[in-house]
């Protein structure tokens, strides 16, 4: 028996403009002092000026990054870049590693900085305890089936606390309402459509009893699957979180 480990897989171009296209954008709120925030795959930058130190900051927390850029030694490769001059080449970091790079030439202070993320950027971005702690009532809630107005309902709660939009797609819609078969997806800010992967599927629609049942929902960065090929500019919806494929309203 070979005692050689699988290799690591870096994730692929296509599941890399996933992860690109599936970006987060946080501005800065007033009511917590969060600072403005994008999350790429799960890694968290937080770019800013400090008045304090006179510079322009820029802070990477790499605790809830996706597991698949992830190397075999538990590092994720980070390379650095400032007006097109690399600062430093790939190099590997460990979350609770601070790196500081100082470039003259950039004539700019360039902070990478892992630390905590506040409980309100956790809920929206990432969603760490999306279980007993956040939307406790809603895991498990569609175990006995859904319809259009249950969906807006849970799917609207999930969106609003992780910042995120995923939505119902039917096969149709009639003077009735929407039918047939159904599935959920991530929708992007261009309205293309994503598998929805990770635990969130379960943790809607499995009794908390259930030997399936998650604890947790997982993260925004776990649910955005590869791109589907479908848009949802072409369906027919209610304008809220349910789509159709076939249109049969006024059939």
């Amino acid at each position: 028996m070979s005692n050689e480990q699988p290799q690591h897989r870096f994730p692929s171009a296509e599941e890399c403009e996933a992860f690109n296209r599936g970006v987060l954008f946080l501005p800065q709120t007033d009511e917590d002092g969060t600072l403005p925030c994008t999350v790429t795959a799960g890694a968290m930058t937080y770019t800013y000026v400090n008045p304090r130190t006179g510079t322009l900051c820029l802070s990477i927390h790499l605790d809830s990054v996706d597991t698949s850029i992830v190397g075999p030694d538990g590092t994720v490769p980070l390379r650095v870049e400032v007006g097109g001059t690399v600062l430093h080449p790939t190099i590997g970091f460990r979350a609770a590693v601070l790196l500081r790079v100082f470039h003259a030439r950039a004539k700019t202070v360039l902070k990478a900085v892992v630390h905590s993320l506040r409980d309100r950027h956790d809920r929206r971005c990432l969603g760490h305890t999306a279980g007993p702690e956040v939307l406790a009532d809603v895991r498990g809630s569609m175990f006995d089936g859904y319809d259009a107005d249950r969906v807006n309902t849970v799917l609207g709660r999930v969106n609003e606390a992780f910042g995120i939009r995923v939505v119902c797609v039917w096969n149709y819609v009639d003077a009735f309402g929407f039918g047939g078969d159904s599935d959920f997806y991530v929708e992007d800010a261009e309205g293309r459509l994503h598998y929805l992967s990770g635990r969130l599927w379960l943790w809607l629609n499995r009794a908390p009893d259930h030997a399936d049942a998650p604890e947790a929902a997982g993260t925004p960065a776990e649910w955005f699957g590869s791109v589907t090929g479908m848009s949802v500019k072409p369906m027919a919806g209610d304008g809220r979180l349910n789509y159709a494929i076939g249109d049969l309203r006024d059939a």
